[in-house]
């Protein structure tokens, strides 16, 4: 439900207020009813009025179309940060530190930084920075018949 654009959430609000029901709104823009009356409610409680169909709430609904921002975790090392350069750097620095793996990267510029950096944040950071690891050649496994062909 949080994927819907403002002009799907404006209709959503028009619609109802205009006597359309919530299945006949679903269907009219691929929601489904049980999120069209979720965000109808959101907008109510945003716009600090009960929930009732009432046409003359249009005008103050629409203005209140906009979710909050979400609260989750904030990112530990955003895009542009001491240690997000230092990992970028550190796994671009020649061609050895380009062959090694992001772990020992990441151990590395902790080394280096004096910060706790957890692997799977390290590997974000790197795959955002868009490092990426070229994968040694590996041996091929010859079958008995091949075997036989190369001697």
């Amino acid at each position: 439900m949080s994927q819907l654009d403002i002009p799907n959430r404006a209709a959503i609000i028009t619609l109802y207020l205009t006597g359309s029901g919530w299945t006949q709104i679903s269907t009219m823009l691929a929601v489904s009813p049980t999120g069209a009356q979720t965000l109808f409610k959101r907008v109510c409680a945003r716009a600090g009025v009960p929930p009732h169909r009432d046409p003359h709430q249009l005008s103050l609904l629409l203005k209140h179309l906009d979710d909050s921002l979400r609260s989750g975790r904030p990112e530990q090392f955003p895009e542009g940060s001491a240690v997000a350069n230092a990992l970028r750097e550190t796994a671009l620095r020649d061609e050895a530190h380009q062959d090694q793996p992001h772990k020992r990267t990441i151990e590395e510029v902790e080394e280096a930084e004096g910060v706790r950096i957890p692997y799977s944040t390290g590997y974000k950071v790197l795959k955002t920075e868009e490092v990426v690891k070229r994968s040694a050649p590996r041996k091929i496994c010859l079958d008995a018949e091949n075997k036989e062909f190369r001697h």
